[in-house]
């Protein structure tokens, strides 16, 4: 049994392709030839963590759902350049008008902003961006579990 079962793990995905759609698989254990086929042989498929899988007939999608930090920080942002634009479109401004972008929030916040900060001004049309400690008049932005505070002006 456990020849057989060294044998088995060695098989190509195409042969366990073959043994799930019930196709007769032939091993070679210790000389002999031993036929498999959905009935003999269980397959289990087991997700790794942080990993889901779909199956539709031969196409197998994974997607890893882990989330990193800055995967996060990325969400923060698109987050905050959502809120900058509905905060344009409140305020009245023409979708070509230029901006002057002021910024606040928590440490993890001004990280995602440095790291994002030139894509957060090409998609705000923000012509000035900067980070300040606090706004003294700002619109809060919520972003999961943290909040912006971000003051626009015509530039």
């Amino acid at each position: 049994m456990k020849a057989a079962a060294a044998v088995i793990q060695t098989l190509s995905t195409d042969k366990i392709e073959d043994i799930l759609n019930k196709k007769p698989v032939t091993i070679t254990v210790d000389g002999t030839s031993v036929s498999l086929d959905g009935d003999k042989v269980v397959v289990e498929r087991i997700e790794k963590e942080d990993l889901k899988v779909v199956n539709d007939g031969t196409l197998t999608v994974g997607l890893e759902t882990k989330i990193t930090d800055a995967l996060k920080k990325e969400g923060y942002v698109r987050d905050l350049v959502r809120g900058i634009q509905t905060l344009r479109k409140d305020s009245g401004f023409e979708i070509t008008d230029r901006i002057s972008l002021e910024v606040s929030g928590d440490a993890s916040l001004k990280d995602a902003f440095e790291m994002f900060k030139e894509f957060i001004s090409s998609e705000t049309l923000a012509t000035k961006a900067e980070w300040k400690e606090q706004l003294s008049k700002g619109t809060v932005i919520e972003a999961d579990d943290a909040k912006w505070s971000a003051s626009i002006t015509k530039a």
